[in-house]
């Protein structure tokens, strides 16, 4: 853990160094803390704002900062907690790492916040199953203010995917259900397609008392989405959300597109397809699906998510993105004949489009006249495909000679 590694480093540098590494010491580190303008002011003004509403205002810390220095920074006595990094002390000096706050565990003090269980050594109630209306803090009570990516897994859990009363969710591959959980608090609905029949049993335990959320067994790519869509979501507004396994991003992302009832699409995926799906013309991650997703959808890559947000960890970093569907680009006549011609442009990256289109169209249409046809609708000769949009794609399929 790269944290506690660090926290060690501290320790083993000041001891070399013959500095006393004690509270005393990083407290005082806190206090030297220059605050901006109206932070000291503030907490005042938003507790008396919350009482002329009748709504009790609460203040904790999460930070992957060191709890002595937020303690010494002069608005610690704001907080009801502050969950930050400790370290134990023997004889007064810092001797080991005793509370680590990182990337995957900050997620655990937002439960405790939820449920009540403040204390930081009381793991069994935090674990225990406990019915929604008896949780002191809902999540959708609370504002996460962060500003890190350490932060993102927290502020997900506040308002995930687009989650909101109205909505029905479906929701690919639960898992054992961290999302599925979240999202019934926010959403109307939440219906979970689920492949591996072993999840099953954890996901009835995990969603036990959430009457809005279901799971369905079976394979995404071989159901029938619009009719699972109707029948779940009747009088809701569809939203599609999924931690895709990488081996079926591409063929997930497209099969929620094609099915054609969502007024979103949120998945995680990896970040190469993430950037492959946003990229713009004429840069290297731009390519056929990227011509695909656009064409449907405007695409939208909202943040990346390090390994480290996970367990285990990934040897590769994440993306959130997000597609909202769009109408077909009103200058693609024939969307069949459009798609041909871009499978084509990009069969061959290496190749210019002449040579790309002659490989597959060859056949059919003389060299020399997709040259000319190339020319004409005002391209380069030695131009290759990654260098078209789709106005460009549209203009090229309406003039070649295809049936």
């Amino acid at each position: 853990d790269g944290l506690l590694a660090y926290m060690y480093t501290m320790i083993e540098e000041c001891r070399e160094q013959g500095m006393a590494l004690n509270r005393e010491y990083l407290v005082k580190c806190g206090e030297a803390i220059e605050l901006f303008p109206g932070v000291r002011e503030w907490f005042g003004r938003i507790n008396a704002f919350g009482d002329s509403l009748g709504v009790t205002v609460e203040h904790y810390v999460l930070s992957s900062g060191l709890k002595e220095i937020i303690e010494g920074s002069g608005i610690a006595h704001h907080f009801k907690k502050i969950y930050a990094c400790e370290f134990y002390y023997r004889d007064g000096m810092a001797c080991w790492p005793k509370l680590d706050v990182n990337f995957t565990n900050k997620t655990q003090f937002v439960y405790r916040i939820n449920k009540g269980v403040l204390d930081v050594s009381e793991d069994k109630k935090l674990n225990d199953s406990m019915p929604d209306d008896s949780k002191r803090v809902p999540f959708t009570n609370m504002i996460y203010v962060g500003d890190g990516l350490s932060d993102v897994p927290c502020m997900k859990m506040m308002r995930a995917y687009g989650a909101a009363p109205g909505k029905g969710v479906l929701e690919i591959g639960p898992g054992i259900g961290p999302l599925t959980t979240e999202l019934s608090l926010l959403a109307d609905k939440v219906v979970s397609v689920e492949l591996d029949r072993s999840l099953l049993p954890i996901l009835a335990e995990t969603l036990a008392g959430r009457d809005n959320a279901e799971i369905v067994s079976g394979d995404i790519l071989k159901t029938d989405i619009p009719a699972l869509v109707r029948e779940k979501f009747s009088g809701l507004d569809p939203i599609a959300c999924a931690n895709l396994p990488y081996n079926i991003t591409t063929p997930a992302i497209t099969a929620l597109v094609e099915a054609g009832c969502f007024s979103s699409i949120t998945v995680m995926i990896q970040r190469e397809v993430a950037r492959r799906i946003c990229a713009a013309p004429g840069t290297p991650d731009y390519g056929a699906f990227s011509v695909y997703c656009q064409y449907h959808t405007h695409a939208e890559l909202l943040f990346d998510v390090p390994p480290e947000c996970f367990v285990p960890a990934p040897k590769v970093t994440s993306s959130v993105v997000r597609l909202t569907p769009r109408p077909a680009p009103a200058e693609v006549d024939d969307p069949d004949r459009f798609f041909q011609v871009v499978k084509a442009a990009f069969s061959q990256r290496r190749k210019t489009l002449l040579n790309a289109l002659s490989s597959a169209f060859g056949d059919k249409i003389p060299k020399e006249e997709l040259l000319r046809i190339i020319l004409s609708c005002g391209f380069s000769a030695d131009v290759r495909g990654e260098r078209l949009g789709i106005p460009e794609f549209a203009r090229l399929s309406k003039v070649l000679p295809l049936k």
